[in-house]
């Protein structure tokens, strides 16, 4: 394996390295980076890849995620491809310190979003759902200090989406 690779990643219990992806996504000249996480709920965990694109204005990011997923399903298998690609807005990801501080910020996330829900019934809107999290959500200095652009850490809490499960086709 070469290039980049900040861990295992075991979605379904199939467990790979995420060099498997990078490898692939570093193909398309429209990514400047990517990042692919884990992010734990309930019983499984679901892989996310966050990419940065070179000039957004240029790109078709629809068209560019359904390449990307062809490429690893085609490339690798099914099981690979990520329930989620994710077009960030700032581009600098880069984490200094690996991929588990954005693994823990997801997870608690996550699992405060799960927590309010309990709290407050199933029928609570999503936007007051995502409201509560980032209001309560408190970012430790080793988060902060994790990565190469601080503020960039703040885009992965306004991805609402990330708190919550969502559908998605069956990859098989």
């Amino acid at each position: 394996m070469l290039g980049k690779s900040d861990g295992t990643l075991n979605p379904n219990r199939v467990c790979f390295g995420s060099a498997y992806i990078y490898n692939i996504v570093e193909e398309f000249d429209q990514v400047l980076d990517s990042l692919v996480v884990g992010q734990q709920l309930e019983q499984f965990e679901r892989v996310l890849l966050f990419i940065a694109l070179k000039d957004k204005s240029k790109t078709n990011t629809n068209d560019l995620k359904n390449r990307i997923n062809q490429t690893i399903r085609k490339s690798l298998s099914p099981r690979h491809v990520p329930a989620k690609i994710i077009v960030l807005e700032k581009k600098h990801i880069k984490w200094k310190k690996g991929r588990n501080c954005c693994q823990n910020l997801l997870g608690k996330a996550y699992n405060f979003a799960q927590e309010y829900i309990k709290s407050h019934g199933s029928s609570t809107p999503k936007k007051e759902v995502a409201d509560h999290v980032r209001k309560i959500y408190t970012l430790d200095e080793l988060a902060i200090q994790s990565v190469a652009d601080p503020e960039a850490i703040f885009q992965f809490l306004n991805i609402d989406e990330l708190t919550f499960q969502f559908d998605t086709k069956s990859k098989l």
